[in-house]
């Protein structure tokens, strides 16, 4: 932690504040960011391929489309799983 200043949540909510370094911890005692809040690569990739299947049963997209559609999300979710898609960036 070496100094730096990190911030748990506001006075008035000291539960979730303590609840956010109880969840924050362990990443920050071994100097690693912790991971971000929010929606998941699976979770993304599952939405996305709901809308499709929507899109096939419409008839707007083709069997084919779905399939790339599906292949892609699976490589997608094998690589990343949970990981927040807040976390990822394009490189450099």
């Amino acid at each position: 932690m070496k100094g730096k200043l990190y911030y748990f949540g506001a006075w008035a909510d000291t539960d979730g504040a303590l609840q956010k370094w109880i969840d924050d911890r362990d990443f920050l005692l071994a100097e690693q960011a912790a991971p971000e809040k929010g929606i998941t690569v699976r979770d993304l990739c599952n939405l996305y391929l709901l809308n499709q299947q929507r899109r096939l049963r419409d008839d707007e997209i083709g069997e084919s489309s779905y399939g790339d559609y599906l292949t892609v999300c699976t490589r997608l979710v094998k690589h990343f799983n949970r990981e927040s898609v807040f976390k990822l960036t394009s490189p450099s």
